[in-house]
Order: structure tokens, then sequence, then C-alpha cells
């Protein structure tokens, strides 16, 4: 059985992407999924390697990509995580089975103590993994996967 190939798109490939596909792939490793950004940042925000790193997820030696570097494969789902690629999306020229829209506020305040950007950043990174792991549950495998305690084997996962 092939994998399932998910792409994730964002406008600043520093940030949201590679904190969403680093969550969807810690949730099932057997999925395909990349990170590309519309701007083309080739080194991922410092601040998301630290929160990442305290969910235990290393993006250290991630790169950033563009959609680009993608049109020539087919993709299961394109995720969408900010208005502005999702102003991009119907110009990606890839072959996408489903389109996806999932919103973040992605207006993190870079003034401030150290303590308040992280907190900015902490934030940012939780709600991402409360909603890419919802897309996991409720869109690649339906609702009917849970147990009747509404967790079941999923409660290990972070």
């Amino acid at each position: 059985m092939e994998k399932i190939k998910i792409l994730i798109l964002d406008n600043n490939n520093g940030r949201l992407s590679h904190m969403g596909a680093a969550f969807l792939h810690s949730f099932d490793k057997e999925l395909y999924v990349r990170p590309a950004g519309i701007k083309n940042e080739h080194n991922i925000d410092h601040c998301v390697i630290k929160v990442m790193k305290d969910s235990g997820i290393d993006l250290s030696n991630e790169k950033g990509l563009t959609p680009k570097e993608y049109t020539s494969q087919n993709w299961d789902y394109l995720i969408i995580i900010n208005n502005c690629a999702n102003a991009f999306s119907p110009v990606f020229k890839g072959m996408v089975l489903n389109r996806i829209y999932i919103n973040f506020n992605d207006d993190i305040k870079q003034e401030g103590s150290g303590e308040f950007i992280h907190h900015e950043y902490t934030t940012l990174r939780d709600e991402i993994r409360t909603k890419i792991f919802d897309f996991y549950l409720n869109t690649l495998y339906g609702k009917d996967i849970l147990g009747s305690d509404g967790c079941s084997d999923w409660c290990d996962i972070p």
C-alpha cells in the first residue's frame, strides 16, 4: 500500500509548515509529509526549533522549500495553513486530490522579553499540534478509530 502523501503549505516556510509536518509525522511515521512555504526561506526560525525541541522534535537540520519543489508530485492532501498561502494555493500546479484549509494566527510578536516571545511560540506550537492532530484523527482516519473512552490507543500520542 502506498503512503498517504501530504504537503503542508504556509506563507513563511520557517514556521507553520515545519511544525505541522513534524507533528503529523510524529503521529504516524507511515505518512509522507512535506512542508513548503511561499517565501523562499531556507532557514527555519530559531524560536520554532527551540519550542519544537521542547516537545521532543528536532528541526535543527530541516531546510525550507518552496511549492515549486513539489509540483511534479501527486498529493493526497494539500493543507494550507494561513491566509497568504490560501491565496496562493489555487495556482499550485501539483496534482492534489484534497485541499484543506486550517487557519492559524501566525502574528507572533517579536518584541518583548525572551520569556514573552517563547510563550508566543509555545502557544502557536500547541495550537498547531492540536489542529493537526484533529486533522489526523478526523480527516485521515475518521472518528471511529477512537475507543469508547474517547481515547483508546491514541492516549500516548503527545
